[in-house]
């Protein structure tokens, strides 16, 4: 159809789309704005505008901001006073490890990563870069996060029998730990080993699993997946595939049909992604938003049997087993 629009008129629409977007980066700012300033601390409990005054700040300054922050659904209003939502005040405590500070370091890393899309090639982040990734992929290993894995290992009876019995278990792609060792606190007589290639997360991992007392249950190895050189070693194996580049895959799931044992099984997990997130992920060389079918199929692809596809409270898993 031909357009008849009046070019002014087409620019104008266009102008008010950017503006728009730029509105989201305004509202982030803000946030980190007020976060760094000590308000959103403050509105940890009901607080009245007026007390966030002073000469810099007027009251008409401060309801500016504090409106911004009901608009992005950080804070309420009740009785002529505003509170951080639930949610919110909930990432403010870092419940369970997730936390905004962490939230709003991988923001910044997304952001700066994008802002290089025209001269970048794709390859991996640099350590420290990682590390944010992965913190902010992550959780903690406590109660919470125990009742959360439970429902999940749950619905797959057949792997929780396995890790009932001592495994041994590997976890591919373990980051910060936050799986790895809240299977192990869900399994006390079950042996782990999580892998990670990147120095400083498998630090922390190491770090987050000493403070814990599992150290003799554990094992963290720094190295590439595709150097493992473990045989039919393993009965049951996580990958968290969706932070591998697509250049590897198949020499990845072909080490862990290798250290699987013949019948091991293999869990998948299904990661949706946005349109900008695959573009984020492409800055890494991953293609993004493998659906359960999809893994699947690159699993049978690699030898594996396909046993059933799961949903549970983590999201969809597809569960694969290793075959001689």
């Amino acid at each position: 159809m031909t357009d008849t629009q009046p070019p002014l008129l087409n620019a104008l629409a266009a102008r008010g789309i950017v503006r728009e977007w730029v509105r989201g980066a305004q509202t982030l700012a803000i946030v980190e704005a007020t976060h760094r300033m000590g308000w959103l601390e403050k509105l940890a409990e009901p607080l009245s505008p007026a007390a966030l005054t002073t000469d810099a700040w007027p009251q008409a300054r401060v309801q500016g901001v504090v409106d911004v922050l009901k608009q992005a659904g950080v804070a309420n209003e009740a009785d002529g006073t505003w509170q951080l939502t639930p949610p919110f005040a909930d990432l403010l405590a870092g419940e369970s490890g997730v936390s905004l500070e962490t939230v709003l370091d991988s923001a910044r890393l997304d952001l700066a990563s994008l802002e290089k899309l025209d001269r970048e090639e794709p390859g991996m982040v640099d350590g420290v870069a990682a590390l944010v990734v992965a913190r902010d992929a992550g959780v903690a290993a406590d109660p919470v996060t125990q009742m959360l894995y439970r429902s999940v290992y749950d619905a797959m009876p057949e792997v929780s029998a396995v890790l009932e019995s001592g495994g041994p278990m590997l976890d591919l792609g373990s980051g910060v730990g936050g799986a790895l060792l809240t299977t192990a606190q869900l399994y006390p007589q079950l042996k782990l080993v999580g892998v990670d290639i990147v120095p400083e997360v498998a630090a922390e991992a190491v770090r987050r699993r000493d403070e814990l007392g599992l150290t003799d249950q554990v094992e963290v190895r720094c190295v590439d997946a595709r150097n493992l050189n473990d045989r039919s070693t393993f009965r049951v194996a996580y990958w968290a595939q969706c932070f591998f580049p697509d250049a590897g895959r198949p020499a990845t799931l072909a080490v862990l049909r290798q250290a699987l044992t013949d019948d091991g099984l293999l869990i998948l997990q299904e990661q949706l992604a946005g349109l900008t997130d695959v573009v984020q992920l492409g800055q890494r060389g991953i293609s993004g938003g493998h659906t359960v079918d999809e893994l699947a199929a690159e699993a049978q692809a690699a030898g594996f049997v396909l046993v059933r596809q799961v949903a549970t409270n983590l999201g969809n898993l597809t569960l694969v087993r290793n075959q001689p």
